[in-house]
């Protein structure tokens, strides 16, 4: 399940994006989490899910679906 949306995310590895952390909740409950790359790419840190993000106002882009 979710394979699909895995490989997505992955593919901006390719691009250069050094991780990605990916949340998927329905009726308040995490049915999605999904996490690969780097926190810290110079030291070869792995995402862990324990980051924290400063998303500034890039949280505008957020989409929620009902």
């Amino acid at each position: 399940m979710f394979e699909n949306t895995k490989k997505f995310c992955d593919s901006f590895l390719t691009l250069g994006v050094p991780g990605v952390d990916l949340a998927v909740y329905k009726d308040g409950e995490c049915i999605l989490r999904y996490m690969n790359g780097y926190s810290d790419l110079e030291n070869k840190v792995k995402t862990s899910g324990k980051e924290r993000y400063n998303i500034y106002s890039c949280s505008k882009i957020i989409t929620c679906f009902n």
